[in-house]
């Protein structure tokens, strides 16, 4: 049996696009930040069905949290419905965030629509291709238990897919939950393990292949590089080909540039080099980080100006997302002891999903009423995040003796 298949994950129907300032935004075409997570997924439904795929995995998280209103969960039941009169089966576990706790709206979806049970695992059989769906969804967001363990055997003589939302033994950036080592997959057999929770595409392991497929459409800073889901190739109950497909509409990037010259004129040239290597031919947000030291590190709107209009010349849909700057080449201002200490630990943060946990329940347990509820959705959106983001970026050149 011959068939292929779509794994995706992580796909936050109508979240924003986080750590935008105004300023920045108002720079932007007026629709493009709009309904990039339905984008990415009408991609996803399009591609399904011109490719002729079996079934559609989702490994976690399709929806952010819990509907703001039913427009989400009409907008899904829609594209569930044309993979339905394409005879495509949508299998969708649930994740951290739309936990079966979370998800307080619910609406008929179509017969082709199956969400995984939240009180133990189940299997799903697809007879005509001999082939087993193994998931178990999320009960509630906070899992610290190991759920794989408790995962069935094989399916004699089938394709067994396992569908798992988790950190594994840890990912940068992503709360531990779920945790569990790779032997604890490949003790059971299966032919592939489609994860979810890591927002990068990442395979961990070739046989059999367990692979993150990272999420469709970058919303921050963090989530860089390309988007999409995994379609796989399966030939007599073996997966024999993996392609990552990109179904972003805007796409991320980071660029570090270390400027050793001290005329200008040099430096604004290794800035356009570096930019005219990113991708032209769609929509990207980009923070620049320049290494080095120079007088014009003390003018920072001219600095941001310079690179965004290199940006602007080199392609229309390119923008600066945020220009920062780090002084490698100078020894460091007095008091650099403390203020490396400072910048270590807010660094420690940004990067620790643990550290920013205890500080959002720290944060809750201060809040009363509607308050409280107001500072959860927005911790929910990234506040913290965005917060812990936009403090370094401020800190970081006063830590460091820029004083402009």
């Amino acid at each position: 049996m011959n068939f292929t298949f779509i794994h995706c994950a992580d796909i936050h129907l109508d979240s924003p696009m986080q750590g935008l300032d105004a300023a920045l935004r108002k720079k932007l075409p007026p629709n493009l930040l709009e309904n990039l997570t339905r984008n990415a997924w009408n991609r996803l439904v399009d591609e399904a069905i011109s490719k002729q795929v079996a079934f559609v995995a989702v490994a976690g998280d399709l929806y952010d949290g819990d509907w703001k209103d039913y427009r989400t969960g009409h907008f899904l039941a829609g594209s569930a419905k044309r993979l339905h009169q394409a005879n495509i089966p949508l299998i969708i576990l649930l994740g951290n965030h739309d936990a079966q706790s979370k998800l307080t709206k619910k609406l008929s979806m179509p017969p082709n629509v199956t969400i995984l049970d939240h009180h133990k695992p189940q299997t799903i059989l697809l007879h005509d291709l001999h082939t087993a769906i193994h998931g178990w969804s999320y009960p509630h967001p906070a899992i610290s238990e190991n759920m794989v363990i408790h995962y069935p055997p094989a399916h004699p003589e089938y394709f067994n897919v396992g569908l798992l939302h988790t950190a594994m033994d840890g990912r940068e950036g992503h709360d531990p939950y779920a945790p569990c080592h790779l032997n604890d997959l490949l003790t059971l057999n299966y032919d592939y393990w489609g994860l979810g929770h890591a927002h990068r595409f990442e395979q961990l392991n070739q046989t059999p292949p367990i692979c993150y497929s990272g999420n469709l459409q970058g919303r921050h800073i963090r989530e860089t590089g390309t988007k999409g889901y995994l379609l796989l190739q399966v030939d007599k109950q073996t997966v024999t080909e993996i392609t990552h497909c990109p179904v972003h509409t805007l796409r991320w990037e980071q660029c570090t540039i270390a400027l050793t010259e001290q005329d200008e004129s040099s430096w604004l040239k290794a800035i356009r080099h570096q930019l005219q290597q990113l991708d032209p031919n769609q929509p990207t947000l980009v923070r620049l980080t320049l290494q080095g030291h120079s007088p014009l590190f003390r003018d920072r709107d001219r600095l941001y100006a310079e690179c965004e209009a290199a940006a602007q010349e080199i392609h229309d849909q390119l923008w600066i997302e945020q220009v920062k700057m780090s002084k490698t080449t100078q020894p460091q201002p007095l008091g650099t002891d403390s203020g490396h200490t400072l910048l270590n630990l807010a660094n420690q943060l940004s990067q620790s999903p643990q550290q920013q946990q205890l500080l959002r329940d720290a944060l809750l347990e201060q809040m009363r009423g509607p308050a409280k509820k107001r500072l959860e959705i927005l911790l929910q959106e990234g506040a913290l995040n965005n917060a812990i983001e936009d403090g370094l970026a401020q800190l970081e050149p006063i830590l460091n003796g820029d004083n402009p």
